[in-house]
């Protein structure tokens, strides 16, 4: 399931609704930050978060069918951040991460 493309929401129902919310309760289960349904088995392009941001604030929301934009030019590059995963909170895998990722999505 984490190797395929996902199918983008077409529908906002209460099916939806329902998703977000077991997939908040699973994050929350596993210690994690952030969840995307294909972590949990569904091929849906949703992602959940709750975590500080880079002033300490607790930013949470939901990402429907997001989009990531990788940085260009000078602020483009690497760093070697560590990917937090909800799988293994205890000890997430150190990984190249872009400088300045966004992303875009119906919320």
């Amino acid at each position: 399931m984490l190797h395929q493309p996902c199918r983008p929401v077409e529908r906002f129902d209460d099916d939806l609704a329902r998703l977000v919310e077991t997939m908040f309760a699973s994050m929350y289960a596993a210690r994690g930050v952030g969840l995307a349904a294909n972590q949990s088995g569904v091929g849906r392009r949703v992602f959940v978060y709750d975590c500080p941001d880079e002033n300490d604030a607790v930013q949470k929301g939901v990402m429907i069918n997001p989009v990531l934009r990788l940085p260009t030019g000078r602020s483009a590059g690497s760093t070697t951040a560590r990917k937090a995963a909800c799988r293994f909170p205890a000890a997430p895998p150190r990984s190249l991460a872009p400088a300045v990722p966004s992303a875009r999505a119906s919320t």
